[in-house]
């Protein structure tokens, strides 16, 4: 039964527990405590008629647009929770090797995996459960410490501790060949290795400190980076293949041109990005956007302080600089965060220590933990469709993970992700539109200056706004960013929603009968009523055992996810707010 409010609360208390019991009442007021932990004081004067006005008040169930939004952001996010879930697809053991690397061939089902104790690559049919025989190609001497995949080449690379480089042919996975292979010049231990985004350049890091840039057409190396004071262990290609970032055991970062042949100096360094040392690193496909003259890059690192962070690496005129961006601390203290990389939408960060994150790039929120190894992880990797997951660790194990309901390619609502698409599309001139329609019209030459378009207005954050676009009023950045979450979420103004909005009635059975709000994670309870998952578990936590509609006993405390409700409250609030 929902609350009423036939007066006019005169003052209100909270308590830190239920108040059920309280209620003192003389002519004029009442003063009633509830189990939602507030008193409230209320005014009796006047009179009511129960037949019209308590009749009227239950079919009221009605709500503006501007009511209806946070109730609407507020169930996508729980939905997006519920519906990240990640599910065992394959599991392979090898008994006494340990593996330390491992990537899945673009969207098939072939997963192949390094070994740091058995010298060799081991490889899988996740349809058939069956192993590939790869012994008779891999020609390492010492550990295999990495490998790397091109789908333009269709070439799979394994790096190994001898200074070695093997290349092999994979355009027919049933039948995988050794195409060819090279050496360090150095002779030194190699670390890591990755292949430019169109394979025609291969970057590897080793333990003599330098990273060598090779051209895979020639076998040669294009010209060594030697900047660095410790041992390489994580390389990245920037989108565009025009740069590459390093990272060492000393906890440097340093970003390096790839197509200035002559240029050995580094463009730009962050010490102390990690205090014990990088691990991994790995650029977004997408870009932060950026002003005339400049362009941003986000990059992903781990450590082993336990850290994970993301960086905006921003370029122009020949130079350049690491600014970070977030941290995320969720995998705890004392472990090594071993690998980091980014779904191929980029809205999507795997990272790995003790078990496998899922993070919400945009928000910085991990969406999911998964667990499964019983030993630390070595190597994490996405599919090219970013529906499956492939991790490997010490306990001899490789196993493949199925996204459910694309996890990786979906981090939003579709229906968002399309708005932002033709977001992108716009001009300049559209933008300078869009400002004016919110109000901010007086921004738009600041904005027509720096020519943001569509692309860059997608990426723009407080930062950026305050920095790169002088726009110094704190309430003013405040108030765009708000109006770009609307536009980027409805395709629609604050403005033009309220202009719309009209008093729109929703069906009573949308509302839990203890929060009185819409509901955002509805489960249904013994007695066959629904109620918000938060609340009815408070419920039982205070000891009741009993239905908060009827008081009669529970025959039990299980709770069923209502996901046919849930759905129906998302199709109803978004139907109304894009016909409102």
């Amino acid at each position: 039964m929902r609350i009423f409010k036939r007066w006019s609360p005169l003052s209100k208390w909270y308590g830190s527990q239920s108040l059920s019991n309280l209620t003192i009442n003389n002519k004029n007021h009442s003063l009633i405590g509830s189990n939602d932990k507030t008193v409230i004081l209320w005014d009796l004067t006047g009179s009511i008629n129960p037949n019209e006005d308590i009749m009227a008040s239950l079919n009221d169930f009605s709500l503006t647009t501007q009511d209806l939004w946070p109730q609407y952001e507020k169930l996508c996010k729980s939905r997006m929770q519920q519906e990240k879930s990640v599910n065992l697809k394959a599991s392979f053991e090898v008994p006494k090797v340990d593996f330390n690397s491992c990537l899945i061939i673009g969207s098939s089902n072939i997963v192949i995996a390094a070994s740091s104790s058995s010298k060799s690559l081991f490889a899988w049919n996740t349809d058939s459960q069956t192993p590939i025989d790869l012994s008779s190609i891999c020609s390492h001497k010492d550990s295999i410490t990495g490998i790397a995949y091109s789908p333009q080449l269709q070439t799979l690379a394994s790096i190994s501790g001898d200074g070695s480089i093997n290349l092999y042919d994979v355009t027919d996975i049933s039948r995988i060949e050794r195409s060819g292979g090279f050496y360090h010049p150095s002779g030194a231990a190699l670390r890591v290795c990755r292949f430019s985004p169109d394979g025609a350049l291969m970057l590897v890091g080793s333990e003599d400190e330098h990273a060598s840039l090779w051209n895979i057409k020639t076998n040669s190396i294009m010209k060594q980076f030697t900047e660095h004071t410790a041992i390489i262990f994580a390389a990245a290609f920037s989108p565009s293949g025009q740069f590459v970032v390093t990272g060492c055991s000393n906890g440097w970062l340093k970003l390096w041109d790839c197509q200035d042949e002559e240029n050995t100096e580094s463009v730009c360094t962050q010490k102390a990005s990690h205090e014990l040392g990088v691990t991994s690193c790995d650029f977004s496909p997408n870009g932060l956007g950026g002003t005339k003259g400049q362009h941003r890059l986000l990059l992903a690192s781990g450590g082993n302080d336990s850290l994970v962070k993301l960086w905006q690496v921003t370029l122009g005129h020949g130079t350049g600089s690491f600014s970070l961006w977030q941290t995320f601390a969720d995998h705890g203290t004392h472990v090594n965060v071993s690998c980091v990389t980014f779904c191929p939408s980029g809205k999507l960060l795997a990272s790995c220590a003790e078990n496998i994150r899922l993070w919400d790039v945009s928000t910085g929120t991990c969406l999911q933990v998964i667990e499964g190894h019983s030993r630390y992880l070595t190597g994490i990797g996405f599919s090219s469709d970013g529906t499956q997951l492939v991790s490997c660790s010490g306990d001899h194990s490789v196993k493949m993970w199925d996204l459910k309901n694309d996890l990786a390619c979906q981090t939003g609502a579709s229906e968002n992700l399309a708005i932002e698409n033709i977001i992108t599309q716009w001009t300049s001139e559209n933008v300078i539109n869009w400002l004016a329609e919110i109000g901010l019209g007086d921004l738009g030459h600041i904005f027509e200056s720096k020519e943001i378009t569509g692309s860059q207005l997608i990426h723009l954050n407080d930062m950026l706004l305050a920095t790169d676009l002088g726009i110094d009023e704190e309430n003013t950045r405040k108030q765009l960013l708000t109006e770009l979450q609307w536009l980027k979420s409805l395709g629609m103004s604050s403005k033009k929603c309220a202009s719309r909005s009209n008093t729109i009635a929703v069906p009573q059975e949308f509302f839990c009968p203890i929060t009185h709000d819409i509901f955002a994670e509805p489960v249904t309870c013994a007695d066959g009523n629904s109620y918000e998952l938060a609340a009815i578990k408070a419920w039982f936590l205070m000891g009741r055992t009993t239905s908060p509609l009827t008081n009669v006993e529970l025959s039990s405390m299980n709770l069923t996810p209502n996901f046919e409700l849930q759905n129906r409250i998302s199709e109803f609030l978004a139907q109304r707010l894009n016909s409102a």
